[in-house]
């Protein structure tokens, strides 16, 4: 049987008191397993139970596809100072500093990956560990490796700066980054 077309429901009062019936509503009696649509006070303006199918919504939309990501990052300290590239404006966290780094691919190993972006041999990188975390659908591993020495290199490409550590906790560093200073950088 098919019913015409519901009238808008229209509500008068708080909204705080609307909101709290609608989740004692959706915990009691619609569902999204076996809803009771026998004994729902709304079901003439549903259109879920006009169609005959109430168990098919909400229809959720699919789930993006989780994507790894593997980075090199260079911890670089000269005289008490470490450098810092700035991201482009028109990149993801655009206008935030950050330690150098690179994107090696699922495959790549890390450090030599590195060395050869700097121009350096891979046995003056030293592993300092691993950082994890995540942007949107996007699950990063973080490999840093620092570098120290008299020799300055400067990394290829953007803005880049040697920051006292003072300045790096007053300059917009991305999470992953600020992250790096706080466990890394605490001495």
């Amino acid at each position: 049987r098919v019913r015409p077309p519901a009238r808008p429901i229209r509500l008068a009062g708080p909204c705080s008191q609307l909101n709290q019936a609608l989740m004692e509503l959706g915990a009691t009696v619609c569902k999204p397993a076996n809803p009771d649509c026998a004994n729902c006070p709304v079901s003439s303006s549903c259109q879920a139970f006009a169609l005959g199918s109430p168990e098919d919504f909400p229809q959720k939309a699919a789930r993006p596809v989780v994507t790894p990501r593997i980075l090199a990052t260079v911890i670089w300290s000269h005289r008490q100072r470490w450098l810092l590239h700035r991201r482009s404006d028109d990149s993801v966290n655009g206008g935030f500093w950050e330690f150098p780094n690179i994107e090696c691919g699922p495959v790549a190993d890390p450090l030599s990956s590195l060395a050869r972006w700097l121009g350096i041999g891979s046995n003056r990188l030293e592993p300092l560990g691993q950082i994890r975390h995540s942007i949107t659908r996007y699950r990063f591993i973080q490999h840093l490796y620092c570098l120290t020495g008299d020799e300055v290199i400067t990394p290829p490409g953007g803005e880049v700066r040697w920051v006292t550590r003072s300045e790096l906790d007053s300059l917009a560093l991305t999470g992953a980054h600020r992250r790096v200073v706080t466990r890394y950088l605490t001495s």
